[in-house]
């Protein structure tokens, strides 16, 4: 196994020392506060700018998650509880705006938010490791819900998350650069 595998499967830490376990059993606040679990639950084979020590996620990695339903299940819970942090939750027919919820919700439906990283985060993550489906449900909500009030570049990152094929930051000077 590897560094982000034996972290999902319980056996490994985050550079704080924090398991699987404890950041999903944390609550929204504490989730909406922290800047450097993100990384560890979903994550990517580029660098993060905001927490350079998160393993970045090899090929052999991508690999282990598209083959393990443990793995791919333990992902799956991390994205619940993400998504009910955003208002959200996963239900048979899709994904469906939870308005009883009582913490932050969909805090990433403004011009401009830091959850929206976040969530094209979670996106690519979901797709690179063979969770193609819910990864499409998460895109479709965040397009349709995200339309007019979400600003432009994001909705195009959103748009792109899933081109597994190209890079996900636009080329300099393209108009969707940041």
């Amino acid at each position: 196994m590897t560094r982000i595998s034996d972290f999902y499967a319980g056996l490994a830490w985050d550079q704080a020392g924090r398991s699987l376990a404890f950041i999903l059993a944390q609550s929204d606040a504490w989730l909406e506060c922290q800047h450097d679990y993100i990384q560890w639950l979903f994550p990517l084979p580029e660098p993060s700018p905001f927490n350079p020590q998160a393993p970045l996620l090899e090929p052999a990695e991508v690999q282990l998650f598209r083959t393990d339903p443990q793995l791919q299940a333990r992902l799956l819970t991390a994205w619940d509880r993400l998504l009910r942090c955003y208002g959200l939750q996963r239900q048979p027919q899709g994904l469906v705006t939870d308005l009883r919820h009582p913490g932050l919700i969909q805090p990433w439906s403004h011009w401009q938010d830091h959850h929206q990283r976040r969530l094209t985060r979670m996106l690519r993550c979901l797709a690179l490791c063979g969770l193609t489906a819910p990864a499409r449900q998460l895109q479709d909500l965040l397009l349709q819900q995200g339309a007019g009030r979400v600003n432009p570049t994001t909705l195009g990152y959103w748009q792109r998350a899933l081109d597994l094929e190209k890079p996900l930051r636009p080329a300099a000077g393209s108009p969707l650069a940041p």
